[in-house]
């Protein structure tokens, strides 16, 4: 079998409308800890629900595997301890203050 990397779901789509509701999406999901991607298999498409501390292998819908190198090590805010997926992040959105996470590796 082969490993798909996952792709954000904002990327994945043209439609503005599509667009907006992806980050109305991630921005609600990272208050609690989740981000939401797509399968990378062109065939399947399948949303994977990516939680800290929860990483899935396979995609839940064709089976797959999925290629997390990318997104292997996490960002985390000195001041609160959130947690964040590097690929993205590089200030905690919790504080007045600018405050720039720190990597965990």
């Amino acid at each position: 079998m082969s490993k798909y990397k996952p792709r954000r779901t904002y990327d994945a789509e043209n439609d503005p409308n599509v667009l907006l509701f992806s980050k109305i999406v991630d921005v609600v999901g990272a208050g609690m800890g989740m981000q939401l991607f797509l399968c990378g298999n062109g065939d399947c498409g399948g949303y994977i629900t990516l939680r800290v501390g929860e990483i899935p292998i396979r995609c839940s819908e064709c089976g797959e595997e999925i290629d997390w190198a990318r997104l292997s090590y996490y960002k985390m805010c000195p001041q609160c301890k959130r947690q964040y997926l590097s690929l993205d992040s590089t200030y905690c959105g919790y504080h007045e203050k600018k405050i720039e996470l720190k990597s965990l590796d």
